[in-house]
């Protein structure tokens, strides 16, 4: 209009018309309320004056200022506005003061008026699901901010710290909705959003022009009316159950309509999600005696812990019995087992309590018999590696019970028995045979072996049970033997060489076997000779196989050496006794 551009856009307006005039508009408002204003203003023809009146309408209202711009460039003007009690409708008037020229009618243009709030952020948080939720779900938590305001939010940011319980799941940063959707990074620096790992929180640059480093402008709802979502993911934690997880979301912001910048703050509505209880069952099972034969009782000991965190509710242990096992009784310290359907009902369950079942039951075929019991209940189970446990009983054929007779078919209370001949160890095709009877171990004293016989002591120890338990050692005795003749072997030794060796008859002695032998030899000899005389006798081992004598067995036993004047007797007598004990090994036959 007369070759003056517009501040803002094309168009503008003019106060003056045919007259010095007001310009107004009456607006809703809240009492309160800080209303921000902002103008260009500019002279016709001149120097043009005007005034901004601001209140109740058909009131005098409150001028805000007077206004004088030159006809060479626009004037910007701004201010603050606060609605007093009780306004709810506030008129904003422009009026005319004066115009250059004196010509009334002409002057004061005005273009981009604002009358608007400060920027209004406010954060809405769902939890998705709604719970209530497992030990180890996910929980996605999505946060929109918008500007319910009137101006921009500037620098907008978003923070939300991992609930208490919850562990955040890395690569679930999201843009959903708003200026820069799209995944995010969780290292700082890349783009808009980062998990701060130190801080355990999730950081959110919003708005247009965000950056990695700051963020960016807001709309209020008239400009973006869904205004921008974010979300992340949560994995519920061990320390959550039977609790609930709550969480607030906060924004930071700024207020730039007034002359310096206002920082801000949103904080969302609190999320709460429930987290059902959780438990961790385990089940331990043994027997008693792991070998028993039929017709004994097997004596099975379960027991059910609960670790926590949370009371385990509707305990159940599944212990169906084999078929080869006949149910005898079953004894709880807490709930009761049903054996026709093998169930063990224990009921509810504290943090760290334990509950065991006393199993008995008759072994009625051979075989290995293993049996398995599995515990569960209405929490979720923590870890359910330790859910089930198994124990192997092996049933071997009973023993018989009568004297010497064949297998009754299972032993009540053991009959006695005659020590004679049942009283004894019977080698059979599958070993040695011990009847059912009380031990007290072999009697008498070994008899010696001679030749290629030798003993065998038996040890063995029995237990109180019936039927008996019985542990049998057994001692083999080294080969023992003695040879040797009751009457004497004369030798005329007459004009015999000397050191001639003679064999005694009869002391031949067989060795039977490779090993190491102590050999004893017991010797007597005597001398009968004429007067004067010199002569002795020695004994030695001879080993027939080798050829040679054994080494060291020399033994002297007898000597005699009567000579000389003075002896007068035409015979004498002389006889001794020697003992001979060595070590001999027989390395072949």
């Amino acid at each position: 209009f007369n070759g003056v551009p517009a501040a803002e856009g094309s168009q503008f307006a003019e106060l003056n018309a045919n007259q010095e005039s007001t310009l107004y508009q009456d607006l809703r408002t809240t009492p309160g309320t800080k209303v921000y204003w902002q103008f260009y203003h500019r002279g016709r023809l001149g120097q043009d004056t005007m005034a901004l009146v601001i209140g109740a309408p058909g009131a005098a209202g409150v001028e805000q200022g007077r206004f004088t711009d030159g006809n060479t460039a626009w004037g910007f003007h701004s201010g603050v506005y606060t609605v007093p009690a009780g306004q709810t409708t506030t008129r904003f008037a422009f009026r005319s003061v004066s115009a250059a020229g004196g010509n009334e009618s002409v002057g004061n243009f005005l273009d981009g008026v604002v009358f608007t709030t400060a920027p209004l952020v406010v954060l809405t948080k769902t939890a998705v699901p709604q719970g209530p939720v497992e030990i180890g779900d996910v929980i996605t938590y999505r946060i929109t901010a918008k500007n319910e305001g009137g101006g921009t939010a500037e620098n907008l940011s978003l923070t939300d710290v991992i609930p208490p319980g919850t562990t955040y799941v890395p690569g679930s940063l999201n843009i959903v909705d708003g200026p820069n959707t799209g995944p995010k990074t969780d290292p700082a620096g890349d783009d808009q959003a980062y998990f701060d790992a130190n801080g355990n929180r999730v950081v959110f640059h919003l708005g247009n022009a965000a950056t990695a480093g700051q963020g960016g402008s807001l709309p209020s709802t008239e400009t973006l009316p869904a205004g921008t979502t974010v979300e992340y993911r949560v994995r519920v934690d061990q320390a959550s159950a039977g609790g609930q997880v709550a969480n607030t979301a906060t924004a930071g912001y700024e207020n730039r309509l007034g002359p310096t910048p206002e920082p801000l703050t949103a904080t969302s509505n609190e999320t709460v999600t429930e987290v059902r209880p959780a438990a961790d069952l385990s089940v331990v099972k043994s027997a008693d005696e792991t070998a028993v034969t039929v017709g004994q009782t097997v004596t099975y000991r379960i027991t059910v812990r609960n670790a926590g965190p949370n009371q385990a509710t509707g305990v159940t242990v599944a212990d169906q019995l084999p078929d080869t096992l006949a149910f005898l009784s079953a004894t709880a310290t807490q709930g009761g087992y049903d054996p026709a359907t093998g169930t063990w009902t224990v009921g509810n369950l504290a943090a760290g309590a334990t509950a065991t079942l006393t199993l008995q039951a008759k072994a009625t075929q051979t075989g290995t018999v293993t049996n398995t019991a599995t515990v569960r209940g209405d929490q979720t189970d923590l870890s359910r590696e330790d859910n089930t446990n198994s124990v192997t009983v092996c049933v071997e054929a009973a023993a018989p019970c009568g004297p010497c007779g064949p297998p009754s078919g299972g032993c009540g209370p053991c009959p006695p028995i005659d020590p004679a001949p049942c009283n004894a160890l019977t080698r059979t095709g599958e070993g040695l045979l011990v009847p059912r009877t009380d031990y007290t171990g072999l009697s008498g004293n070994r008899p010696p072996a001679v030749g290629s016989e030798r003993s065998v002591d038996i040890d063995v120890r029995v237990d109180g049970t019936c039927p008996r338990n019985v542990t049998i050692g057994a001692r083999l005795t080294p080969w023992a033997g003695q040879v040797g003749f009751p009457g004497t072997v004369d030798i005329d030794i007459n004009d015999r060489p000397l050191r001639e060796w003679f064999d005694v008859p009869g002391t031949d002695l067989t060795l039977p076997e490779v090993g190491r032998y102590a050999i004893d030899l017991d010797t007597r000899a005597r001398i009968i000779a004429d007067l004067p005389h010199y002569s002795n006798v020695r004994f030695r081992i001879f080993d027939v196989t080798e050829g040679a004598p054994v080494p060291n067995t020399g033994l002297w036993t007898v000597g005699m050496a009567l000579t000389g004047p003075g002896l007068t007797r035409n015979k004498f007598a002389l006889d001794n006794s020697a003992h001979l004990s060595r070590l001999y090994t027989i390395d072949g036959p």
